[in-house]
């Protein structure tokens, strides 16, 4: 049987028999692949043939693990770039809150102490320290030299594709790859709403800068969250596929020492029992 005739049998066999979304991974199709390659070097084997079949198919697997090893490195480091964000973000989060808190003890004077020009120079000092802090947070939170915060810093970076007007923009991603696909990973722009609340949100006037840094501050806690929850999401990715090509390489380390075809039954199974709920395809 010439490799040609072997692949399309195979190819055959798969959609025709395994056509349910079960089995459409690439990994259940290697699998199944493998479990029939087996078969047809057993009868190579009975002939006095070398196992060639085998060997190359090792070393596909191989090659197939080393890629889903690569995939999860760099899915790791997107959840690295997602956490930092999370962090940053949480931290101007609770430094909004400060502000919050210190306009509402302004307001919370009596009329003749809110003319007290010694009050309100330290509340003016307070204010613009954390104007000055979150300023900081944006400008520099980077990663590899990519700003997460800051789009003022976006037009100059190729590396970033920009949402929006790019004089203004709303967001920009980072392709990240994962295998032969990728994925984008976005973030807002904070500079417009966050940057300089000094100037934006005026502490001379604290019942509207009171009302404004409230709903700043639930905005930037409702953005730390969801970068949170996607960097969790990366992690768990990033296991997964770690999983799946451990899974290959025992399969070719399996494949290289065991002279005996393994039967279709025993092969899922024990893949099915070691690996339940584990399988992921790695996609997104």
């Amino acid at each position: 049987m010439n490799s040609n005739l072997l692949n399309m049998a195979l190819q055959l066999s798969v959609q025709d028999m395994f056509s349910s979304s079960w089995f459409s991974s690439a990994l259940m199709n290697k699998v199944w692949m493998e479990t029939m390659r087996s078969s047809v070097n057993g009868l190579i084997r009975k002939t006095g043939g070398a196992d060639m079949l085998g060997a190359a198919l090792g070393g596909s697997l191989r090659g197939d693990a080393a890629m889903l090893r690569q995939a999860s490195a760099n899915v790791s480091e997107a959840r690295s770039m997602m956490h930092m964000a999370a962090t940053a973000v949480g931290d101007i989060a609770g430094l909004l809150e400060e502000a919050r808190t210190l306009a509402q003890d302004f307001l919370a004077l009596g009329p003749g102490d809110q003319g007290n020009s010694a009050i309100q120079a330290q509340y003016r000092t307070q204010y613009e320290a954390i104007s000055k802090n979150i300023n900081s947070i944006i400008q520099n939170t980077r990663y590899n030299g990519i700003a997460l915060l800051d789009g003022n810093a976006w037009s100059a970076d190729e590396r970033l594709s920009i949402m929006g007007d790019p004089a203004s923009p709303a967001a920009a991603s980072v392709h990240i790859q994962a295998g032969d696909s990728g994925f984008p990973l976005t973030f807002n722009n904070m500079s417009p709403q966050f940057l300089d609340i000094l100037d934006k949100y005026s502490p001379d006037t604290p019942s509207a800068t009171l009302a404004d840094l409230t709903s700043l501050q639930r905005s930037a806690q409702t953005l730390a969250e969801l970068y949170a929850g996607r960097a969790g999401s990366l992690q768990s990715q990033a296991a997964s596929l770690q999983s799946q090509a451990t899974i290959l390489e025992e399969a070719a380390a399996q494949r290289a020492k065991t002279p005996a075809p393994v039967s279709t039954e025993n092969l899922l199974l024990n893949l099915i029992l070691r690996d339940s709920g584990g399988l992921f395809s790695g996609k997104g």
